[in-house]
């Protein structure tokens, strides 16, 4: 797996840049209280073994704590148990986080996941093919903009004590159990969206 050391960082891939491990890793990118971290044009793949190595999916596509200014672009999480897992404390929350065109899909349990965060702007995204798509735990100040959350064996958005935060014009659509299953909710907005 890669550690993020320092601040101010940026990987980049003009095309689409390939991560994967050859042997079992919890995370294949971990990041603990840093700032500035672009991500850009990667696929991170949890299962592909490269060629080499036998092993079963990683624990976390992304694992990042206690995080500030984290933007992903144009980037593809899969086949992970989460495909990005984004947490922090009640002191310290993961603020500032942007995901903007990215597809996250074939984990095994959530697309993203997210605890104790706030401030993120989650716009132009597909989310599909998980057990849960979204699942949000007491965090705030969230826009989900323009997203498509489908096909998911449970919830495509699951959020839990969440507050000031909206939903606008986003596609929760056909996935088995429930398309949203909200509670301890406050101040939340929820327009132009479409559910079935």
């Amino acid at each position: 797996s890669m550690t993020l050391s320092g601040n101010c960082i940026a990987i980049v891939s003009k095309g689409t840049g390939n991560m994967f491990t050859n042997v079992f890793q919890s995370s294949m990118l971990n990041g603990d209280n840093k700032s500035h971290i672009i991500i850009e044009g990667l696929n991170f793949n949890g299962e592909s073994n490269g060629g080499f190595g036998t092993h079963t999916k990683n624990n976390y596509g992304i694992s990042l704590y206690r995080i500030s200014n984290f933007t992903a672009n144009r980037s593809q999480f899969q086949l992970s148990s989460r495909g990005l897992f984004i947490y922090g404390t009640s002191n310290k929350p993961s603020k500032n986080i942007f995901l903007n065109r990215i597809n996250v899909f074939n984990n095994a349990l959530v697309g993203i996941d997210v605890d104790k965060s706030n401030n993120q702007i989650f716009s132009g995204n597909n989310i599909y093919l998980n057990q849960y798509g979204l699942q949000f735990s007491d965090s705030s100040s969230f826009s989900i903009v323009n997203n498509d959350i489908y096909n998911h064996t449970v919830y495509g958005l699951q959020v839990t004590k969440w507050s000031n935060s909206s939903i606008i014009n986003t596609k929760i659509r056909n996935n088995s159990s429930r398309g949203v299953s909200m509670s301890n909710i406050a101040n939340m907005q929820f327009i132009g969206n479409q559910i079935n």
